[in-house]
């Protein structure tokens, strides 16, 4: 589950690739925060969203049963990079509306603090 999700890990962002080069390992990491950040508005719209549990539920189970095998099977990384972010896509609409909930959320609370 972690290699599904989190994958390529910041270790690896700064090293040399043998096909890519360092810079497209940069460029990775630069996304993978950004996943990394919509992953963690997720947990918030799972939380606070006003959608209900069963849809919530199937994104969530979705994006898990697509991904696992994944990380298991495909080798090579490069080409699992690229073949779980259209299975990956669930959790993170779900986490830029977590983040837009998270923002709203704190925006309130100064005006009101």
């Amino acid at each position: 589950v972690i290699i599904g999700f989190f994958a390529p890990f910041p270790t690896q962002w700064f090293s040399s690739g043998n096909t890519g080069g360092s810079m497209i390992r940069i460029l990775s990491g630069l996304e993978m925060i950004i996943v990394y950040l919509l992953i963690s508005g997720f947990y918030f719209f799972l939380i606070k969203s006003t959608l209900a549990w069963p849809v919530k539920v199937w994104l969530l189970l979705f994006s898990l049963i697509m991904i696992l095998p994944l990380g298991l099977f495909v080798p090579n990384m490069g080409t699992f990079y690229r073949m779980r972010f259209i299975y990956l896509a669930p959790i993170l609409i779900g986490g830029m509306e977590g983040l837009r909930l998270f923002i709203k959320r704190r925006d309130s609370d100064k005006a009101y603090g």
